[in-house]
């Protein structure tokens, strides 16, 4: 009888070995599964604000970079008539560049701006 007694006190300290396995494997899931979601957020946050302001940039840039045919071709205009010699493309824009801060590429005012004002 005694081994009776002995082996219901190990089948007890098994129950709560098991017990309290148990118990810590789900704080350690719930931690894990908190690790992650903090993760998650401090990954997206910045990234989802990072990518709106991208967006936000380049729509900007995208305006900033296209000059209106009407203010380059008044400007062209104007610098031709400040001057009583013709000029060449491209001194016209270098002209265009370096004094009035204008972008335009040799071949956009050759294919676009000379054509539409002949």
């Amino acid at each position: 009888m005694p081994n009776d007694k002995e082996r219901l006190a190990i089948y007890q300290f098994m129950k709560e070995i098991i017990k309290e396995r148990s118990d810590l494997s789900k704080q350690y899931y719930d931690l894990k599964t908190e690790l992650y979601q903090l993760n998650e957020r401090e990954n997206n946050g910045p990234v989802k604000l990072k990518s709106v302001l991208t967006i936000l940039d380049h729509e900007k840039n995208k305006m900033q970079h296209y000059n209106s045919f009407d203010q380059v071709s008044r400007t062209i205009v104007s610098i031709l008539k400040q001057l009583s010699v013709p000029l060449s493309k491209k001194q016209i824009i270098g002209k265009l560049i370096n004094k009035n801060e204008l972008s335009i590429t040799l071949k956009n005012l050759t294919c676009t701006i000379s054509i539409k004002n002949e």
